[in-house]
């Protein structure tokens, strides 16, 4: 979804539009930002294998290792990816995602 917005937007530099993300989305934006970590960091530290496909519970531990995720923010984050529920992401649409 876009929405237009006159406030800048807190993830981005667009100051017209921002994607409405749920808070855990935000969250992980963040806790990403604050430890200088892009999206293709956070996949290598989820899937130091760089096999094509990452298992959910690889996810979530990588992120309770940061400290800063609850149970509640670890079932949205998997409810994020996994959208064929399969417990397993592929690692181009996890990129992609993030």
């Amino acid at each position: 979804y876009q929405v237009r917005s006159d406030d800048a937007d807190p993830i981005g530099d667009d100051t017209q539009s921002q994607e409405v993300m749920d808070p855990t989305t935000q969250k992980l934006i963040k806790v990403m930002r604050a430890r200088n970590i892009g999206p293709q960091e956070l996949s290598r530290l989820v899937n130091p294998s760089s096999s094509k496909l990452i298992a959910l519970d690889d996810v979530k531990d990588c992120l309770k290792s940061f400290g800063d995720f609850q149970k509640k923010d670890l079932v949205a984050i998997q409810n994020l990816f996994n959208i064929d529920g399969d417990d397993r992401i592929n690692k181009n649409h996890f990129i992609t995602q993030i």
